[in-house]
């Protein structure tokens, strides 16, 4: 009875991850949308974003050019 107990709540905690992961990856395909549409826009054209300092390269800009 125990055992069965055991591979109910197992099975039941892999379908509970499973159904996070397909939320996690609907979320990014909705993102990476999103993303697409920017670039479409030419609002992403020059982005350039700032970082904390790295000591160790002594830059603290990168940017992304299309």
């Amino acid at each position: 009875m125990l055992e069965l107990l055991l591979q109910v709540y197992i099975i039941r905690y892999y379908l509970h991850l499973v159904e996070n992961c397909s939320v996690a990856l609907s979320q990014v395909s909705r993102v990476q949308g999103s993303y697409r549409q920017l670039e479409d826009q030419k609002i992403l054209k020059n982005f350039t974003y700032k970082v904390p300092f790295d000591k160790r390269n002594q830059q603290s800009n990168y940017s992304y050019q299309n």
